[in-house]
């Protein structure tokens, strides 16, 4: 009597079994397709997921506002937003990529990932994408040298004030300075007068020491302003091209600024503030 040939493939149990888990494994894969880009994890929520990352609240507030333009989304767009590591796709450089994905589900289910780049040096200390955005001061007075052919030939020489003059100017130093921002708007703050030898600024120049505030900010950085006492001259700026005067030259230094954000009590504190 012939005996039956044993089966020898997998048992119907088996088979099955491994049907189901390639199904649930491209069930995943699929699921894990969103958008523009492929979610590794479960994103983190906004803005609880900010500190995860590495981001204060206001860089990654700018993130985000980034990766919504970018994505096309109207400001206005009813979404839910989610963060994720950056992925190691897509262009990498020494100089930079990929900081972070950002994750939208739309009204209708769907989800769009848009990684948010950042190559080179960021641009300003008011990039709040690219770095932690910190306040900074600066001045329209300047000491670039003007020239007409290749140095020294057509460039100016170098400005000597009069020693008279030098003796008589009066320069302005503080050390420090504190300016309350208990409101929003634009400000322009008074910080004294200077007197300038031949009309010539050799300094103009402070350090913020809240340079990162928690509780308010400014947008554009702090202007150091030196506006001349006499309205018939010209105001400060390259001191090459700025005719001098005989003597000394007074002026008034003032801060001007525009409050983006802020909370009572906030202030603004400066130091080492010189103009002379």
């Amino acid at each position: 009597m012939t005996e039956p040939i044993a089966h020898r493939g997998p048992k119907p149990g088996r088979s099955a079994l491994s049907s189901a888990v390639a199904l649930l494994a491209v069930t995943l894969l699929l699921a894990g397709c969103v958008g523009w880009g492929f979610a590794t994890s479960s994103p983190a929520p906004y803005p609880a997921g900010c500190a995860g990352l590495g981001f204060s609240s206001r860089r990654c507030a700018a993130i985000v506002a980034r990766a919504r333009t970018k994505a096309g989304l109207e400001a206005d767009a009813e979404v839910t937003v989610g963060l994720l590591a950056p992925s190691n796709e897509g262009p990498r450089s020494l100089g930079g990529g990929q900081i972070a994905q950002v994750v939208f589900g739309l009204a209708d289910g769907s989800s769009v990932v848009q990684p948010v780049m950042c190559f080179g040096v960021p641009a300003g200390p008011d990039d709040a994408v690219c770095s932690e955005p910190r306040l900074a001061v600066s001045s329209g007075v300047s000491h670039d040298v003007p020239c007409t052919g290749e140095p020294p030939d057509g460039c100016p020489s170098q400005i000597v004030p009069d020693s008279a003059a030098m003796a008589a100017a009066r320069p302005l130093k503080l050390a420090t300075l504190d300016v309350p921002v208990g409101a929003l708007g634009r400000y322009e703050v008074k910080v004294g007068e200077a007197s300038f030898p031949n009309g010539y600024v050799t300094t103009l120049d402070a350090k913020v020491v809240n340079d990162q505030p928690a509780d308010f900010w400014i947008t554009g950085g702090i202007e150091l302003d030196l506006r001349p006492a006499d309205a018939t001259r010209p105001p400060f700026g390259d001191v090459y091209m700025r005719p001098p005067v005989g003597g000394v030259e007074r002026a008034t230094l003032w801060l001007v600024f525009t409050v983006t954000e802020t909370s009572p009590g906030a202030v603004l504190h400066l130091a080492d503030l010189v103009a002379e």
